[in-house]
């Protein structure tokens, strides 16, 4: 092997390496703004439903959103009400601790009856851009710290726009 094809193959395989370690970075940025985003959505949810932030409610939890979109944001503002006053009788809501977020993969079950659903739709309505696919969840193992005590609990998030996740779980100090 003479010099000429040494370098060719070193620079084949630093080319590899190079793309796999981009590729590497590259899902691992991803990785980091989608947990960001879903601990901005957890956080702003507790600050809303238990520090009495009616607007945070509103929009990272999926049923202050659906009240609000429905203009009945008055029941959204009695559920902050409730849960606040008595976050307040527990010591005041402090923080939201994140143990575990963890993402369910899509079963190939699903994956099929997805393309069943989207097969009848495009039948149906010859819309072949509509996309079925089911909206990416995640749950979470949060502990809500209050002043006195701690809530832990698993709440469900679903992202429903561009890496903005909502929660779907109403939690009570009941």
């Amino acid at each position: 092997m003479n010099a000429q094809q040494y370098f060719i193959i070193t620079q084949k395989h630093f080319l590899f390496l190079l793309c796999l370690v981009c590729t590497i970075a590259f899902y691992g940025c991803i990785q980091s703004q989608q947990e960001k985003a879903q601990k901005q959505a957890i956080e702003g949810y507790m600050q809303g439903l238990f520090g009495g932030d009616l607007n945070k409610f509103v929009q990272y939890s999926s049923y202050g959103y659906a009240l609000d979109s429905m203009n009945q944001r008055n029941l959204a503002n009695l559920f902050v009400s409730a849960e606040s006053t008595r976050a307040k009788i527990n010591g005041g809501y402090k923080n939201v601790e994140i143990l575990s977020i963890t993402q369910p993969p899509i079963s190939q079950e699903q994956d099929s009856q997805v393309q069943i659903q989207k097969s009848y739709d495009d039948s149906q309505y010859n819309d072949t851009n509509r996309d079925n696919k089911p909206m990416p969840t995640a749950r979470a193992n949060v502990r809500v710290v209050f002043g006195k005590g701690t809530l832990t609990s698993d709440i469900e998030l679903v992202n429903y726009e561009a890496n903005k996740w909502i929660i779907n779980t109403m939690l009570t100090l009941k």
